[in-house]
């Protein structure tokens, strides 16, 4: 047993410095450690011929690799015929339409003399639907599970390896313990997993880390229908909590709005029997309001995770909004 150095080097930075040791192992200058290299030109072939949009499959004889160069995270230019960039995340997002930028000061820079990838990597988890609008702006997603099928194909015997592969396969482990763990016991990372096994089969899903005062929790949120004075949703919120809530733009008779809701909701539970659907500790007074909540056991359960289950759980509720 051994200190991974990946427990310590958690930053964006330090992923980008052993991204960019590890494709530099492609030159041929560094054949002599054959395992390390067969990885890392594996490595660099996946990068340029992710989705198989293309092949390139001639020999590395050059590759030169940059560290932060014209503010992107990492680039490389093999044979001085491609070239590509890479935007690296751990746990952010991108942001500021610096992905566009990026992209667009490249292509005008190249004018067509190189071949340009453009690549999006997280090691962290993201929400699908930010995922589809990043390959929408031109670039190619690669997240840790493709990076895990890649690197696990070679033995390589060497450290910063070995430490690199353990550390991201310690993360996808992580983020799956909520398949075998109670839900009472899940952590941030099983709860992003929750809702990444969720989110394609819930209509306009997203997820993300939602702020407030007490601390702030990984929230999703889903099934928006619009009333005749709010938009009404369904919200998972810290533990797991699952909450009926509306919008409302109308702040002078937000309080009325939202009486009105919560009435008809609970008299519709009455009949419906949905007996498990209760009154929030307190109405809030401002845009997004709760006006019921449901407890996780009532729609996660207390057995081990069962998709189907929970998913047939949470269409009832999506029914119940449509019948208000």
């Amino acid at each position: 047993m051994k200190v991974n150095i990946f427990k310590y080097a958690t930053s964006e930075l330090s992923q980008d410095a052993f991204l960019c040791w590890l494709i530099a192992n492609s030159h041929p200058q560094y054949a002599e450690n054959a395992d390390l290299y067969k990885a890392a030109c594996g490595f660099v072939y996946f990068l340029i011929n992710r989705n198989g949009e293309w092949a390139y499959d001639k020999p590395i004889e050059e590759i030169k690799v940059f560290k932060q160069q014209n503010h992107v995270d990492i680039s490389f230019v093999v044979n001085k015929e491609v070239k590509v960039i890479i935007e690296d995340k751990t746990d952010t997002g991108a942001h500021n339409g610096q992905l566009e930028r990026y992209k667009k000061d490249e292509e005008e820079r190249l004018k067509g003399s190189q071949k340009l990838v453009c690549i999006y990597l997280k090691i962290g988890n993201e929400a699908h639907s930010s995922l589809r609008g990043i390959e929408k702006k031109g670039y190619r997603v690669i997240l840790r599970k493709d990076i895990l099928n890649v690197l696990s194909q070679y033995e390589v015997k060497n450290d910063f390896y070995i430490d690199y592969v353990t550390h991201i396969q310690d993360l996808e482990d992580k983020t799956n313990t909520y398949l075998n763990v109670p839900y009472d016991k899940w952590k941030d990372l099983a709860w992003q997993g929750f809702y990444m096994s969720l989110e394609e089969h819930l209509k306009r899903s997203s997820w993300s880390y939602v702020s407030n005062p007490a601390g702030g929790f990984w929230g999703m949120s889903w099934y928006w229908a619009q009333k005749s004075d709010c938009i009404m949703y369904l919200q998972i919120e810290k533990g797991g909590k699952l909450c009926i809530k509306i919008e409302i733009k109308d702040k002078e008779n937000a309080s009325a709005i939202r009486n009105k809701w919560h009435k008809d909701l609970m008299k519709q539970c009455k009949l419906l029997g949905y007996n498990e659907v209760y009154k929030p500790q307190r109405f809030g007074l401002g845009k997004w309001i709760t006006i019921g909540c449901i407890d996780p056991k009532d729609y996660i359960g207390s057995d081990m995770f069962s998709r189907d289950r929970i998913l047939n759980s949470l269409r009832k509720y999506e029914n119940l909004i449509d019948k208000l």
